[in-house]
């Protein structure tokens, strides 16, 4: 008998399989990166900046910089400032849209949000000079409030979930392959 909590001893030899692949990926990204891996001391200071209530972040593992796009603008953080960054293009101001970093192609994306209280659509490309619209015909309904990531394995950047126009709640799934949108799951988890 299994003590609660406790998996089965005779879970599914793929199952183990891939847990294993898994760890074996996680050590190798490790190796990778821990050596260039910074140690900082870790102090609380008040950065005098403006206001940033309603942003979106993630980090550009490339040029080693966390991205923040906030009320139109985009900034970076280097460690120890912020600095606005002046692009020739600029994605309109948003708020419940979400960034992720493509490693493949050194970029942020920027997807969704909502736009002059409308839902957006839209996908912008950030390369640490200028964003570029990669909005395509074929792409996700306008949303907010949903989760993006890139998956490292399958060299895309995911999309799920959140809310859209009328009070609707998505629990579709999309992928962006640097190209194009593919819906892949209509089912999954509970919409949210």
């Amino acid at each position: 008998m299994n003590e609660p909590g406790r998996r089965n001893s005779t879970f599914s030899p793929l199952v183990r399989s891939v847990n294993a692949a898994r760890h074996a990926l996680l050590l190798a990204a490790a190796a990778v990166f821990l050596p260039k891996a910074k140690c900082q001391e870790l102090t609380w200071r008040t950065e005098q900046f403006g206001t940033h209530r309603l942003f979106a972040m993630c980090a550009d593992l490339w040029r080693d910089r966390l991205i923040v796009h906030s009320n139109g603008r985009t900034l970076e953080w280097d460690g120890q400032s912020f600095m606005q960054r002046h692009t020739l293009h600029e994605p309109p101001s948003r708020y419940g849209h979400a960034l992720a970093y493509d490693t493949d192609r050194r970029t942020v994306l920027l997807f969704g949000g909502r736009v002059s209280g409308a839902y957006a659509n839209d996908l912008w490309e950030y390369d640490g000079v200028d964003w570029t619209n990669r909005t395509v015909a074929i792409s996700p309904q306008g949303r907010s409030q949903f989760a993006m990531s890139y998956d490292l394995l399958r060299h895309r950047c995911v999309v799920f979930g959140g809310n859209g126009e009328g009070s609707a709640l998505f629990g579709d799934t999309w992928e962006w392959t640097g190209s194009h949108w593919n819906r892949i799951a209509l089912t999954g988890p509970a919409a949210r």
